[in-house]
């Protein structure tokens, strides 16, 4: 009878709740102080690394062997992370992580650090996600499973939140994760897994958006800029939706399975695929710089910092080759090795393709057909079709509330898309990991 008393105890719901609360709230702040740390640093790399040996060199324009340099240090950096305990943990083509323990949470930063600032066409929210559960396991070590499983949820959402620019957009992806987890909870388990990731989430804005004196944390604004008003839905607009969510679905899909074949090469040669993929990024970059006359940056990186130069771009052929070097720098960086999450990229495709079809066809809404684009995108990449539509509106706000008619469109055709293409992968990993805590600790597919 006593033990089972003591086992009562130990999963008493007050008790836990009490744990959670007092937790959360330093969870949540420095969860956000860490990931802005992180996306500091990686800046840094990337000035350092794109701008300032460039001007050191004397020269207007990156050289083309300096790009090739760089991918290729990249990669063979990576490689040396990947060597490290956790290897690296989740690659981008596993979907998102919410099980990164602490040791491999080392190797997850260092090999994003070394892939991101360095080139790759990935983007930050892999090692977000990595640094806030490696939060919640080092703050939880001595709690019960249950509430390290807790813990674990709030710390990543807490430091994801610091690259999706809106709390709404974290609090519905976490729900989404908890639901393709394909984890059974009870309501008790999940009630406490929302009530203390929305305080964690709470402390952590407050460092963003700033209190008092206090400016906030820097932060880069997540948003498709000077889009022309959408203050009412086009009947031509809806009929455009169609197949423009259709190309910018199929372009990620055709990326993704760029990545599954890089991919089964990269599991016996991890070395000699990670530096041919460098070298495959730089050779489309450079490529596009010779066919185009426009910089690398099109072409590298997740997009985020590009958009604007995207979006100033009035040429239908120079869009059509974003598209092409873009999906296959996208494509070799999923399945070569390189680690980052693979989220924004998909968004610079999708608004690629919207832009794309306004600049052919007039008398649609770029505003519109942007929504589309990166809703489809989104939605075909993740499988989440609340965070798809969410993160689309939330991107293309300032055109106006009546771009979510058309966004919605696209992360519908979106998601039919990627669910028809994740049926006929091989092996198929869920869209989503989360942290086994049944020993106390994670357990991750990092190979």
């Amino acid at each position: 009878m006593s033990d089972h008393r003591q086992d009562e105890e130990v999963v008493d719901p007050g008790k836990q709740l009490r744990t959670l609360i007092i937790l959360a709230i330093p969870i949540g702040l420095v969860g956000a102080v860490l990931a802005s740390i992180y996306t500091s640093v990686e800046h840094l790399f990337h000035v350092f690394l794109w701008k300032s040996i460039p001007d050191a060199l004397g020269t207007s324009e990156i050289p083309a062997w300096l790009v090739v340099a760089i991918l290729l240090v990249g990669a063979y950096l990576v490689h040396l992370a990947l060597r490290l305990p956790g290897k690296g943990g989740h690659g981008p083509l596993e979907g998102l992580a919410f099980d990164i323990d602490v040791q491999t949470a080392v190797s997850v930063v260092l090999a994003s650090l070394a892939s991101l600032a360095f080139g790759a066409v990935l983007g930050p929210e892999a090692p977000l996600l990595a640094i806030g559960c490696a939060l919640g396991f080092a703050i939880a070590r001595k709690e019960s499973p249950a509430v390290t499983e807790v813990l674990v949820f709030a710390g990543a959402v807490a430091a994801i939140g610091t690259i999706l620019g809106n709390p709404l957009i974290t609090a519905v992806l976490l729900l989404e994760a908890m639901v393709l987890s394909g984890k059974a909870r009870q309501a008790q388990e999940s009630v406490l897994i929302l009530v203390t990731t929305l305080i964690a989430l709470t402390s952590s804005y407050i460092l963003h958006v700033g209190i008092a004196s206090f400016d906030g944390l820097p932060d880069q604004d997540l948003v498709v800029p000077d889009l022309p008003a959408y203050d009412n839905v086009q009947g031509f607009d809806l009929v455009a939706a169609i197949p423009v969510a259709l190309v910018a679905a199929l372009i990620v899909v055709i990326a993704r399975a760029i990545g599954l074949r890089v991919h089964k090469q990269a599991q016996s040669r991890q070395l000699i695929v990670l530096l041919a993929g460098g070298l495959t990024v730089a050779a489309a970059a450079i490529v596009f710089r010779l066919v185009t006359d426009e910089p690398v940056d099109l072409v590298l990186f997740s997009g985020q910092e590009q958009i604007p130069d995207l979006l100033a771009l009035g040429s239908i052929g120079v869009v059509l080759w974003v598209l092409v070097f873009k999906t296959i720098a996208y494509g070799v960086s999923l399945g070569s090795g390189f680690r980052g999450g693979p989220i924004f990229p998909g968004v610079y495709l999708g608004l690629a393709v919207g832009l794309c079809a306004s600049l052919i066809f007039t008398s649609i809404s770029v505003s519109a057909m942007a929504a589309v684009g990166i809703g489809a995108a989104t939605a075909a990449g993740l499988r989440m079709p609340f965070t798809s539509l969410l993160l689309a509106v939330l991107l293309c706000i300032s055109a106006g509330v009546a771009i979510t008619v058309p966004a919605a469109i696209g992360v519908v055709i979106g998601l039919i898309v990627g669910i028809a293409a994740a049926a006929r992968e091989p092996d198929e990993d869920p869209a989503v990991a989360v942290a086994d805590t049944s020993g106390g600790e994670s357990h991750h597919r990092g190979k």
